[in-house]
C-alpha cells in the first residue's frame, strides 16, 4: 500500500459541488476493490489489517458526507 495517498473521501469538503457526491463514491470505491483484491491470498493478519483499513476509511467517508449534507445509503 501506498503510504503517501491521498484519500478524496476525508477531503470532500474540496470537491466540486457539482460533482458532489458521485465523484467521491466512486473513487472510494475505485480504491475500496484495489485494496481488496487478493484478499483470500491473504495471511489472516494481513487481511485483518486490510479489512480494518477498508471499513474505517468507509466510516469516514460516510460521516463526512453526512456532515456535508448528502445521504448515504
Amino acid at each position: 500500500m501506498n503510504r503517501n495517498r491521498h484519500y478524496i473521501w476525508n477531503r470532500a469538503e474540496r470537491v466540486d459541488k457539482k460533482n458532489m457526491p458521485h465523484v467521491v463514491i466512486e473513487a472510494f470505491n475505485k480504491w475500496q476493490k484495489a485494496e481488496l483484491k487478493g484478499l483470500m491470498k491473504m495471511t489472516e493478519e494481513h487481511k485483518k489489517k486490510t479489512l480494518t483499513r477498508v471499513n474505517k476509511q468507509k466510516k469516514q467517508m460516510e460521516q463526512n458526507l453526512t456532515y456535508l449534507g448528502y445521504k448515504i445509503n
